[in-house]
């Protein structure tokens, strides 16, 4: 996993230790709902348990960052398919909404995953009421693929091919 990918937009580095804080200040209530986090504290716990999960290849972790701010604005996980079925991880900042960043974002690091692991697909899962987040993901190329209980609301399954 490269330490860091430059987009026209954003640029992605692999999260690190010296993330944390600002990640987590980051990650305001709206987000934390979105994602279902209980608490910016189960949050910590998850973020210390994929840097160890990164040092055994087992998950692609990046923070994402605005290229001109250079400012973080959220985060992209592609984690390993045999442990969660919806492999995506992602969230950014709602004042990054609707301008492009996540497209760029997810572009970078699912190349950058396709080409390290040569998986033939990422999964991704969506809440069926979180309309924008589905729709960005079908921009990129994801495609629905059925629907399934998510535990805390039915989701849509999503699946990006790999075409690289």
């Amino acid at each position: 996993m490269e330490g860091c990918l430059y987009g026209s937009k954003v640029y992605l580095r692999v999260l690190s230790a010296a993330d944390i804080e600002l990640y987590l200040q980051r990650m305001v209530p709206l987000v934390q709902q979105l994602l279902h986090v209980s608490s910016l504290d189960m949050e910590y716990i998850y973020l210390h348990e994929q840097l160890a999960a990164m040092r055994e290849g087992r998950t692609f972790f990046y923070c994402i960052y605005d290229r001109f701010l250079a400012t973080l604005i959220g985060a992209i996980e592609i984690r390993n398919r045999q442990q969660y079925p919806g492999q995506l991880y992602t969230w950014l900042h709602p004042s990054s909404w609707a301008h492009g960043y996540f497209q760029e974002a997810l572009y970078l690091a699912s190349r950058t995953y396709f080409c390290c692991t040569l998986e033939p697909y990422i999964t991704a899962r969506v809440d069926r009421q979180n309309k924008r987040s589905r729709r960005a993901l079908k921009r990129v190329g994801f495609a629905d693929y059925r629907m399934v209980d998510g535990g805390y609301a039915p989701q849509y399954e999503l699946v990006l091919i790999n075409k690289w």
